[in-house]
């Protein structure tokens, strides 16, 4: 059962991979500025902005890109890994 609560959470972290799993937006900040703002899976599909300011990618998201770009494998977006891992099987 999924609990539903409507409440907002404000989270300051720099471990992206937590961020990933827990938040449903994510608000990146570069000296004091909005860099980028959005869903976490809008914002994380900016690989090449966030590396070029040194802001790691969730694991997560780093996986399926590599899955795609090497192998062709489209594996969708997932914020747990082990529905990515049932995906990876599915397409086995």
């Amino acid at each position: 059962m999924k609990y539903v609560y409507n409440k907002t959470v404000i989270v300051v972290s720099h471990d992206v991979d937590m961020l990933y799993k827990l938040a449903d937006n994510i608000i990146i900040l570069k000296d004091g500025s909005i860099l980028l703002s959005g869903k976490k899976h809008e914002v994380f599909e900016h690989i090449e902005v966030l590396k070029g300011n040194n802001i790691n990618i969730p694991r997560i998201v780093d996986f399926n890109n590599k899955a795609y770009n090497k192998k062709g494998i489209k594996l969708g977006r997932y914020s747990e890994i082990n529905d990515l891992i049932k995906a990876i099987y599915k397409n086995v």
